[in-house]
């Protein structure tokens, strides 16, 4: 992807691919270590969860938003992701 596109290697999408991987790293080493389950670092009992309550989750979130707003400007400025 990288030797074909380029124009993707900046440094707003190596933030965003860097908040998703790292958010992955995250929750599959809470999955693997701590009984199959993600551990929120928020309690939230008193208010209704909306699964994004850890910094796992936040960043691939985050970066989500990001590759889409990245996504977005690409298509704005002309550039095409087929030949």
């Amino acid at each position: 992807m990288i030797i074909r596109f380029p124009y993707l290697v900046t440094k707003w999408n190596q933030v965003a691919f860097g908040l998703i991987l790292g958010g992955a790293i995250g929750n599959l080493i809470d999955r693997l270590l701590f009984s199959s389950m993600v551990t929120d670092f928020l309690e939230t009992s008193f208010w209704p969860t909306f699964n994004v309550a850890d910094v796992a989750d936040s960043g691939i979130t985050v970066g989500e938003i990001m590759v889409g707003i990245s996504v977005v400007r690409l298509a704005l400025a002309g550039k095409r992701f087929v030949n």
